[in-house]
């Protein structure tokens, strides 16, 4: 009996039309397993961006290539995106660098460092935001 009623629930949602605009179509299983790398690569970028003092450059070649292939998984809202999280990513290891060697330097740049922290610590919830449309499964 509950059998049949889930099957029945299940029936009608895939028949009755979405009501809510702003949700995206589901992905099949094998678009969904080209995708969900891409979203973890992001987290794991962001993991190694917040490694103060301790970022590995490897992690930008393997979020390269994690990524590249977004642009035909994903809109181009979320290839923007990637890119500017590897470019802020970029920008945060020059100011490690920069303010760990024998020259570091204080100021303007420790506000700038800070500030890139703040923001990819906000890049978890987003980077969820922005991938989690293209991979809801059908």
């Amino acid at each position: 009996r509950y059998r049949q009623a889930l099957l029945s629930y299940l029936a009608d949602q895939a028949t009755t039309p979405d009501t809510q605009p702003e949700r995206m179509a589901a992905v099949s299983l094998e678009l969904y397993d080209r995708r969900l790398p891409v979203y973890n690569a992001a987290n794991d970028f962001i993991t190694a961006m917040l490694k103060m003092h301790r970022i590995d450059d490897g992690a930008f070649p393997k979020f390269y290539q994690a990524t590249h292939e977004a642009q035909f998984l994903c809109d181009a809202g979320v290839v923007k995106y990637l890119g500017d999280l590897y470019r802020r990513g970029l920008r945060l290891r020059a100011l490690d660098l920069t303010l760990s060697g024998p020259e570091g330097r204080a100021g303007e740049r420790v506000d700038e460092q800070q500030e890139l922290v703040a923001w990819f610590l906000q890049q978890y919830d987003e980077v969820t935001t922005r991938l989690a449309p293209f991979l809801r499964v059908s």
